[in-house]
């Protein structure tokens, strides 16, 4: 499909920025729906909340709705999370009603059965007819931080505050520590989207409306495989364009992991040398598991523009240095002799018995003596033969650790006027 037929799904401010919210399957005693009702509420949506269940008359304090065509007003979007055999009447009335776009939290789709995949393709019929922006089904959820908006039932959602980091999963499950890391680690996020099984958005579509979005700075990606790849590859190098980083955990290596996704969300996964070389074409970050997403991210966020890769590093131990060297090796990252002013200058307070070349043994005590340790640190950013500078520091363990609590402030102040 062509993107002018797709020009409609290239607007999810409908989805991630509704003004009013449908919310179908309303009940009290459901822990999804109060969930998110609570979500909003702590979020300080400003929207407007319509409750839909035909067995009750009220819910949340709200008055509830026995269709979402008997709501008196425009509906932007919908949440369900109701069985699978009762959406496609819901979902006509949604179409009928106007509503531009949706979460289907429902599952029992392409993923699981023939049959949910015959359901499954007349919800495409009806989105593609009406151009209703769905995301799911088998679905946590979406969450745009910025405007207090959570069709996710997530409870850590309320406790994050807004950033420049979004994330497109195809896992709920694997979003969810994504944002309890956030959380730990006072990340600030932008939008979160578990995007379920992709039937009408895909991931190409919310990560070119991320890759515009002036409020997110970096996209991270949990997939098993595109649905589009030649739209992806368009948006990778719009990201390049705008220096917003991709990050990307691709699932399915291995042939387990490749039957795992099918049963998952129903993605069929291609050759995973493909996806290496690809996305090194298109300077897309790939990463091994959570743990290396989650450090990546913080660091992508936490960036500068660099003006080149060549680096200089200072560590406390002489086999530290010949570490740094081998692992620097091993990832083709460049380590190059500093000048001569930065070898001059650095020598005359260089422990006797130790050289001054890259990697830094430092001098000894440094991270006791302020002077000194400002001195190499400024000397090496000062040094033309190098872009980024690498140091390693203890974390303050013991009531007397001040000395290396005023180091990371020298860090601090001296990365400002860096």
């Amino acid at each position: 499909m062509n993107d002018s037929n797709r020009s409609w799904k290239s607007d999810l401010s409908p989805l991630l920025a509704p003004q009013s919210i449908a919310l179908i399957g309303a009940s009290e005693n459901s822990a999804w729906s109060s969930a998110l009702v609570q979500n909003l509420k702590e979020l300080g949506y400003k929207g407007k909340l319509f409750p839909v269940n035909p067995k009750r008359e009220m819910a949340f304090g709200l008055k509830c709705y026995p269709s979402v065509l008997e709501i008196p007003e425009p509906v932007d979007a919908f949440v369900i999370a109701i069985s699978r055999d009762f959406i496609l009447p819901v979902l006509e009335e949604c179409a009928k009603k106007g509503i531009r776009s949706g979460v289907i939290i429902s599952a029992g789709f392409a993923e699981a059965s023939e049959e949910g995949q015959k359901i499954q393709q007349q919800i495409i019929g009806i989105a593609t007819a009406s151009e209703m922006r769905i995301c799911g089904p088998n679905s946590f959820g979406v969450t745009n931080l910025h405007e207090g908006v959570s069709l996710i039932s997530s409870s850590e959602v309320r406790y994050l505050k807004p950033g420049r980091i979004s994330f497109i999963f195809q896992s709920g499950g694997l979003l969810n520590a994504a944002l309890l890391a956030a959380w730990d680690r006072g990340w600030g996020i932008g939008c979160a989207i578990s995007c379920g099984n992709e039937a009408v958005l895909n991931i190409a579509d919310y990560a070119d409306f991320l890759a515009r979005d002036e409020n997110t700075g970096v996209i991270g990606i949990l997939t098993e495989g595109f649905r589009d790849p030649q739209k992806f590859l368009r948006v990778a190098k719009l990201a390049a364009e705008l220096e917003k980083p991709l990050v990307i955990l691709k699932l399915g290596k291995s042939e387990k992991g490749k039957h795992a996704a099918q049963a998952h969300t129903g993605t069929l996964v291609g050759s995973d040398a493909v996806y290496d070389a690809v996305f090194k074409q298109h300077g897309i970050t790939r990463v091994a598991d959570l743990d290396d997403f989650i450090e990546t991210i913080e660091l992508f966020s936490k960036r500068k523009k660099l003006t080149g890769h060549r680096v200089g590093v200072i560590v406390p131990s002489g086999a530290e240095c010949g570490l740094v060297a081998d692992l620097a090796e091993d990832a083709g990252v460049e380590l190059p002799e500093l000048s001569r002013h930065t070898t001059e200058r650095l020598a005359s307070g260089q422990s006797a018995y130790l050289s001054v070349r890259n990697p830094l043994n430092a001098p000894e005590r440094y991270v006791r003596r302020g002077a000194v340790f400002r001195e190499w640190i400024e000397t090496l950013i000062a040094d033309e033969n190098l872009d980024i500078v690498g140091l390693r520091l203890p974390l303050p363990r013991r009531r007397e650790d001040e000395d290396v609590i005023a180091r990371f402030r020298d860090l601090v102040e001296i990365a400002g006027r860096s």
